[in-house]
């Protein structure tokens, strides 16, 4: 009689314990109503890593992003219409220096750096909504040197290009300053 009483016994311990499993691991698949053991905040590097890290449901992940891509949109929308067709525009409007300085090439030659004031604009295609955003600066060389084959032409000058970086020697920052 106890031999068949025990095992009675254990059969319905091994029954709800089976049952509370099932049942617990249906609750976690529903997260809307389960309470968080805590937040992990993952850093990763790309998309992929993020779709690739094994979570689990007892916890709540926020992730971010190291160096996110950047995606520049050919159009906006619009504030005014809502159309997609706002664009921005860098318009060179007016030059603020001129200096005269000898050409790396030859020095008896004069090249010209030029400072101009740029305006960028907001604009739509569709209503006419123009709006200005920003006002800055660029850079120009004009070199008169009339050897060689780069000779009487206009260089884009920028503060982050250097020879190193293999540009032209008219298009270094430290050429000019």
């Amino acid at each position: 009689m106890k031999y068949i009483f025990k095992k009675i016994y254990c059969a319905t311990i091994v029954f709800v314990i089976s049952l509370l499993t099932v049942f617990n691991c249906y609750a976690h698949e529903n997260t809307a109503n389960t309470e968080y053991n805590s937040e992990i905040v993952v850093e990763v590097d790309t998309y992929e890593d993020f779709l690739n890290y094994v979570k689990n449901p007892l916890f709540k992940y926020t992730f971010v992003i190291k160096k996110p891509p950047i995606i520049q949109p050919r159009n906006s929308f619009c504030y005014y219409c809502g159309k997609q067709t706002l664009t921005m525009n860098n318009y060179r409007t007016f030059e603020l220096n001129r200096k005269a300085k000898g050409c790396p090439y030859n020095p008896d030659v004069i090249d010209h750096f030029t400072t101009w004031g740029n305006t960028y604009d907001l604009s739509c295609g569709s209503c006419g909504y123009r709006e200005t955003i920003d006002k800055g600066e660029s850079y120009t060389a004009y070199c008169l040197n009339s050897e060689g084959l780069d000779f009487m032409r206009t260089f884009e000058v920028r503060r982050n290009w250097t020879l190193a970086g293999g540009y032209e020697i008219h298009q270094c920052w430290s050429t000019w300053n």
